[in-house]
């Protein structure tokens, strides 16, 4: 029996037991194939649960059923460690005749039964032989690399600093101030009296492909992420604490009501007291984003509770709502996250990671959307062959610049 048949008839049997039309021979063959690999166990688990087939029914009606198909691999990717393949459950090995099962509207099931055997053909499609992509040859890629620790410190005389060695150094500034540096941080410290009555103001500055972390001298905390830049006094003066940020940075900033903490971005300002949030400004996104963690903040006029984001576009209107904070806090965590996500927006994340650029042979591909969860530090060919393995794109390389065609 051929593989697309194989999956037609278990689409069959699932659509006979969602009816409750299934015989006890048939329920043997359908519960042989749950208990036969924990990922199909999984599969069936989700189809039979009402509210993800009305999630896939919505998905197909959208008129992509691909979107489907990925969400449901990432599903059964993230699968627990401890659901071994091949190993049936105690139960359903001895069961031998369908459980009982209440009966529905038989649309319902006849709609279930027919995502499962959509997605059955984009399985078959996926494993059938199908004209391979031309391949992303690693060695071909060995020139581009996963991000790391790394950063230019502009001083406020003009003087610039690498950072990112394995030398531990003391920076000692012209106003009086001292900062340490190590592999990945810049701590500053208080010289006391040390200290000239203004202070210097510099700015950290991380390439593509670069990172670093910042301790500022009220003991706030940044996380800078890649292609982004802080400018920031080296001691804090006057009633506040005020810093201009493009790009992207995770902050705790440090409790002190007397003193609110003001970051300046090119569309806002975010007004905090004491508190955990990622925000995201970078010049070539669409929107500015800032996504609160812990505390309360101010972006524009409007009030962030924990847990809430408030999206700043082009025009400057300002929308709040929950959080994702699984994606947006990624980065620090050092992942990349895709939730239908086009792919002219997770190329950018890529260029900014690995230093490349992306060029699109055609517009269309921009808005193809995709799935996923991929480490930061992986090399970005098993990233490449992921989304290749989708037969809906693939990659060609010149130099540090990778072309995005159809298949």
């Amino acid at each position: 029996m051929d593989e697309l048949q194989s999956y037609l008839d278990i689409a069959e049997l699932a659509g006979k037991f969602l009816k409750g039309e299934i015989s006890s021979e048939e329920w043997t063959r359908l519960d042989a194939w749950v208990t036969q690999d924990h990922r199909n166990r999984i599969l069936w688990e989700n189809l039979t649960r009402e509210s993800y087939v009305q999630q896939q029914l919505d998905g197909f009606k959208e008129g992509d059923p691909g979107i489907a198909w990925q969400k449901l691999l990432s599903a059964i990717r993230s699968a627990p460690e401890d659901a071994v393949p091949g190993e049936p459950e105690p139960a359903a090995a001895e069961r031998t005749t369908p459980p009982r099962r209440p009966m529905l509207a038989l649309a319902r099931y006849a709609a279930a039964a027919a995502i499962l055997a959509a997605i059955a053909i984009f399985a078959y499609r996926r494993e059938a032989p199908h004209p391979a992509p031309a391949p992303i040859a690693a060695k071909t890629l060995d020139d581009i690399h996963p991000g790391a620790a790394k950063a230019q410190l502009v001083l406020g005389n003009g003087r610039v600093l690498a950072l990112g060695g394995n030398k531990k150094d003391t920076i000692r500034e012209d106003d009086g101030s001292q900062a340490a540096t190590t592999k990945t941080e810049l701590k500053y410290a208080n010289a006391g009296a040390n200290l000239n009555e203004n202070a210097e103001f510099n700015s950290m500055i991380t390439p593509r492909g670069g990172e670093y972390e910042l301790v500022l001298s009220d003991g706030t905390k940044v996380w800078l992420n890649a292609a982004s830049s802080i400018r920031y006094p080296t001691r804090f003066t006057g009633r506040e604490r005020k810093v201009w940020l493009e790009g992207e940075a995770y902050l705790e900033v440090a409790r002190d009501a007397a003193h609110p903490f003001i970051i300046e971005t090119p569309r806002t300002e975010v007004t905090v007291l004491g508190t955990c949030f990622n925000i995201k400004s970078y010049k070539d996104e669409p929107y500015e984003r800032t996504s609160l963690v812990d505390g309360s903040v101010k972006v524009g006029t409007v009030v962030l509770q924990s847990g809430m984001q408030a999206t700043v576009t082009t025009g400057q209107k300002i929308e709040s709502g929950d959080a994702d904070l699984e994606e947006a806090l990624a980065w620090r965590n050092g992942l990349f996250v895709f939730e239908h996500e086009p792919l002219e927006s997770i190329c950018r994340k890529l260029s900014r990671w690995y230093n490349v650029d992306f060029r699109f042979e055609d517009p269309k591909y921009k808005s193809l959307r995709f799935t996923g969860r991929v480490k930061r530090d992986d090399h970005i060919t098993g990233l490449l062959r992921m989304l290749e393995s989708t037969y809906r794109v693939t990659f060609e390389q010149s130099g540090l610049t990778l072309t995005v065609k159809g298949q």
